[in-house]
């Protein structure tokens, strides 16, 4: 859009050509429309593109979930208590793979922690 009211302005100034706000308008939706048709169905849109799309008269379907990125931390325990956390990885069913663990106090004082590497 931008590009077109910039050629605009530059006919206006330069040619003396008068653009019209409909007339860049029109060629905008004729840009956008052979970009549509250019770009195959196995592309992944979000669904703000497709929303954008759609606002000119473009329908399009958006093929890509997103996730809801959430911030994940620690909390201690309730106090006097004791908190276990561990997780693992691998490559492939079987593969290799690893793992470990961290136990902590309330105060998040470590008092063990251990980790692995499964070879399978």
């Amino acid at each position: 859009m931008l590009w077109e009211i910039w050629k605009g302005r530059n006919s206006s100034r330069f040619a003396g050509q008068v653009m019209r706000a409909t007339e860049i308008m029109r060629h905008v939706t004729q840009w956008l429309r052979s970009t549509h048709s250019l770009v195959p169905n196995k592309t992944k849109r979000s669904r703000s593109v497709c929303e954008a799309f759609g606002l000119w008269g473009l329908h399009i379907i958006p093929t890509q979930t997103w996730t809801i990125i959430r911030s994940v931390r620690w909390t201690p325990p309730r106090a006097g208590r004791w908190k276990l956390n561990v997780d693992g990885a691998s490559q492939g069913n079987p593969g290799p793979s690893g793992g470990g663990g961290i136990l902590r106090d309330s105060t998040g004082c470590i008092l063990f922690a251990f980790s692995n590497f499964y070879n399978i």
